[in-house]
Formats: C-alpha cells, structure tokens, sequence
C-alpha cells in the first residue's frame, strides 16, 4: 500500500514524465545530431540498433528484428513507458473529475 502510494504521489509522477521526456530527446540527439559510427567495423554488439528502432518507430518489427536482436528491449522499454504514460493519464483525469 505504501508503494502504491508513492508511485502514484503527484510529484514522482510529474518524475517519471520528465524523465520519459528526457530519454526521447536523448535518443533524438543520437539519431539527428550525434553522427558518429562504429569503431569496430560492425563487430560492437550495439551496431545496427539505431537503425532498428528507426525500423520500429515505422513499424517495420521483422526488418527491426532482423537488423539487430537488442531492440526486444526496446521494445519492451517503449511498451513500459506507454503504459505508465497512459496510468498517469488517466489518473489525472479520474482526479480532475472528481474534483
């Protein structure tokens, strides 16, 4: 009961977007701004990830897939994010309501 009171406290909520804000804009700075590549020729376990999310974003999962197996956990970090974006959204609205 006492996490479930601070998980859904105004402010950690209010945390929790913030960082969901900063984790997109992080990931938009890698992919626009930040034009490095990969030292390794290919051979870095990371190498084609950004190119799979892309995939993902275009809803492309096969392709996303087949570039690199890591974006399942990108997957199921986007699921996560979503759905708790989602709880708090409605949380306010049922709060808003009733008040």
């Amino acid at each position: 009961i006492i996490m479930k009171k601070i998980w859904f406290d105004k402010d950690f909520c209010l945390a929790r977007l913030c960082f969901y804000l900063l984790l997109i804009i992080f990931y938009f700075y890698l992919i626009f701004i930040n034009k490095t590549s990969c030292l390794y020729d290919n051979q870095c376990i990371l190498c084609g990830l950004k190119t799979a999310v892309w995939e993902t974003l275009k809803l492309n999962l096969i392709k996303a897939y087949y570039l690199n197996n890591l974006v399942v956990y990108i997957w199921i970090a986007m699921i996560t994010m979503v759905t708790d974006i989602l709880t708090i959204a409605i949380l306010n609205l049922k709060n808003n309501i009733e008040t």
